[in-house]
């Protein structure tokens, strides 16, 4: 914009120079290299009775600087308009950049979360977890091949994550059988995770990872994250922060479509 206001300044034409007199009886200036000449020519009568011409010529630098020519001014005009074409043309950059952003942020509506989704194309981690409330019996990933996985890593210390438990469970009972959702516990006093989980009355499923390992290979950095995975497999989408119910019903749907 700055250089679209730059490109639109007014420029002075140069003006007009009076015609020089021609008459030799009146002094005369040209201009040579940023110095004028005077010259006068005095009529004297020579010894054999011709007219003489005496002439003499004074020097003095001049300061003021030169009137711009015609060519001058024609430069200008291309360089400004070169700036209008130039201003235009990274307006429109910005506009069409500004109206993808806007368009791919319509496909998931993110402001029912605290948080913003973030689209991936990766293979999930293969995971085999104890259950957090037997120890002796395990999960696997593999068990829900073929159908849409929410996996959300949780703790019973993470204040965000007690406040989007209740809405997981929510979105749980409301997609129903048709979405697998995973809470797995990370990094958490069993005990403690297992009394908040009573409390809440989750009742999907619940894991146990006490050291993080499962969260270290899925690059969870905080907590609560919530990790989306297709039917064939493939995280497609990573959440940081607590969800709402809506907030994740909405991803589902966007995002639980055929291989």
């Amino acid at each position: 914009m700055i250089l679209l206001a730059l490109s639109l300044w007014p420029i002075k034409k140069p003006t007009s120079v009076a015609k020089q007199n021609t008459n030799d009886s009146k002094p005369r200036e040209s201009q040579h290299n940023g110095l004028h000449e005077t010259i006068e020519r005095p009529m004297n009568l020579g010894p054999d009775g011709h007219t003489e011409v005496v002439t003499r010529v004074s020097k003095y630098k001049v300061n003021s600087l030169e009137q711009p020519t015609e060519v001058t001014f024609k430069l200008r005009r291309l360089k400004r308009m070169m700036l209008v074409l130039v201003s235009i043309f990274l307006s429109i950059i910005v506009i069409v950049s500004v109206g993808e952003g806007i368009r791919n942020a319509n496909k998931i509506d993110t402001s029912l979360s605290s948080g913003s989704v973030i689209m991936v194309d990766s293979s999930a981690p293969y995971f085999k977890v104890t259950t957090l409330k037997n120890l002796a019996h395990s999960i696997s990933l593999t068990q829900f091949q073929g159908s849409f996985v929410v996996i959300n890593f949780w703790a019973s210390w993470c204040v965000p994550c007690r406040q989007e438990m209740p809405a997981l469970e929510s979105a749980s009972e409301y997609l129903g059988n048709k979405i697998v959702f995973i809470g797995i516990d990370t990094n958490d006093s069993r005990s403690q995770a297992i009394e908040f989980a009573n409390q809440v009355g989750v009742k999907y499923i619940l894991l146990f990872d006490p050291n993080g390992e499962v969260a270290t290979n899925y690059g969870i950095l905080g907590l609560p994250t919530t990790i989306f995975i297709s039917r064939c497999g493939q995280e497609v989408a990573k959440h940081l922060g607590a969800l709402t119910s809506s907030g994740v019903t909405q991803v589902v749907k966007t995002l639980n479509v055929k291989c």
